[in-house]
């Protein structure tokens, strides 16, 4: 990224046009926009450059009412109006919380992301354009530090993630951005935003971490300082990375039903960083969903793997077991096992972790076929034919397709893809979603980025 402006001056034009210039590559974009300065700058300042570049993509805003304060459907209006006049479509999300909340931030920014990604794969959005700046990069690396983050979480939010919370690629434009920047940008315009009461409250840690950075600065710990540093802490994330890929590619074998498994001795055979962040990455890839693990679980859980030359333990939905010095990883059935789906649609997705597609023709809709886990189907271990070398339990979460009625099995653990030939129902695919390797963007820490 181009260097800009790093005082409270406006962005000039030339700056907007750096900033945006990645947005060239999308056809469809979409902003998140609550009606504070900075979002109401990313709003405004695009929709200028949009304009000024002969961009011909789709572009919509999304904004959501938290109904968390006073005054956030008026936030929710306000952005909605705006929109109006500048001629872009807008969506008001709403959320409704179950009150109360253990950590009501936290609990907001998930939900945020749910409401943007359902309403991203109704739009065909590509990306949501967040107006995240450089204040909370400097804000993020300080409250990651106080929580004992690594590399991955001091490495700070990323310019360009594509595979952030619920599977969504974000765009950060103005992530070396000071606020003041963008404060000033409105300023020049005359453009009216919202304010935020809550930016005031030292009840609410981000706000107390901007009054400790005025104490850091005093005594030479910038944000400039503070941004190099997570500069340095993304350079090593990214070697780390590279390993971890020639380490999955060397050593780790994916069953098409699931489960992973390798040599224990390759596994402890890696330096600590790495192996931590190999299960911080199998989770999420077992699991299917973004897994974001206390360090100090990860460490316990590696303790265990490299101490024990027999065990069997679980973590964020998955099951690590050590047999016959071959580490085998499986998705957890546990309390909340994979649900049992009969497809209405042609397409979809079961459990995060398999698509599936039934051919036009095919008789499987309308309740007549279920794709399921192993454990919860009709299946009959004695007709089976198990893999050889893997633990049956292993596959007691791997996708199963059977006719409703009968029960007849038209997949199995061992050979998933695709459904057998000469059944009842045919032109029914299942397909695992996702590569083995890694995004770059899991980090191994409690939190994510500023609300």
């Amino acid at each position: 990224m181009p260097n800009v402006p790093n005082d409270p001056a406006p962005l000039s034009l030339v700056d907007c046009d750096r900033l945006f210039s990645p947005l060239d590559s999308f056809s469809n974009v979409a902003l998140a926009v609550s009606g504070g300065v900075d979002s109401v700058a990313l709003l405004v300042l695009f929709n200028e450059w949009r304009h000024r570049t002969g961009w011909a993509g789709r572009a919509a805003v999304y904004t959501v009412d938290h109904g968390l304060r006073a005054g956030s459907a008026a936030d929710a209006d306000f952005v909605a109006k705006l929109c109006r006049d500048l001629g872009i479509k807008c969506r008001s999300l709403s959320w409704q919380p179950t009150l109360p909340l253990a950590n009501v931030q936290q609990e907001a920014r998930l939900a945020r992301y749910r409401l943007f990604a359902d309403a991203a794969v109704s739009d065909g959005a590509e990306c949501i354009v967040l107006a995240h700046h450089r204040d909370d990069q400097v804000e993020t690396f300080l409250d990651r530090l106080g929580r004992g983050s690594g590399v991955y979480g001091l490495a700070g939010m990323a310019l360009d993630e594509p595979n952030g919370p619920e599977g969504l690629r974000l765009i950060r434009p103005f992530l070396m951005i000071p606020k003041s920047a963008l404060d000033a940008s409105m300023r020049k315009r005359s453009q009216a935003w919202r304010e935020d009461p809550t930016n005031s409250s030292a009840v609410y840690k981000r706000n107390r971490l901007r009054k400790i950075l005025e104490l850091l600065s005093a005594e030479g710990v910038d944000a400039a300082r503070i941004l190099s540093t997570a500069t340095h802490m993304r350079r090593t994330r990214q070697a780390l990375d590279h390993f971890l890929v020639r380490f999955l590619t060397e050593h780790v074998h994916e069953h098409d039903a699931g489960p992973v498994k390798l040599e224990r001795g390759a596994y402890t055979a890696q330096p600590e960083e790495l192996r931590l962040r190999f299960l911080a990455h199998i989770i999420t890839r077992v699991t299917g969903r973004p897994a974001n693990p206390q360090l100090v679980k990860l460490q316990n859980l590696d303790a265990c793997l490299k101490n024990n030359p027999v065990c069997q333990t679980t973590l964020a939905g998955c099951v690590f077991s050590i047999k016959a010095d071959a580490l085998f990883i499986w998705r957890e059935m546990g309390r909340t096992p994979p649900a049992v789906l009969c497809p209405a649609a042609h397409e979809g997705v079961w459990d995060c972790r398999y698509s599936y597609t039934i051919a036009e023709g095919a008789s499987g809709l309308g309740g007549k076929i279920a794709i399921g886990p192993y454990a919860s189907s009709p299946a009959n271990s004695s007709d089976l034919s198990w893999p050889h070398g893997w633990p049956k339990s292993a596959f007691a979460s791997a996708p199963v397709v059977w006719t409703q009625g009968d029960d007849q099995l038209l997949s199995y653990p061992s050979a998933v893809l695709p459904v057998k030939a000469g059944s009842q129902v045919e032109g029914i695919l299942l397909e695992r979603l996702k590569s083995m390797c890694p995004s770059g963007s899991n980090h191994v820490d409690e939190e994510d980025e500023p609300a």
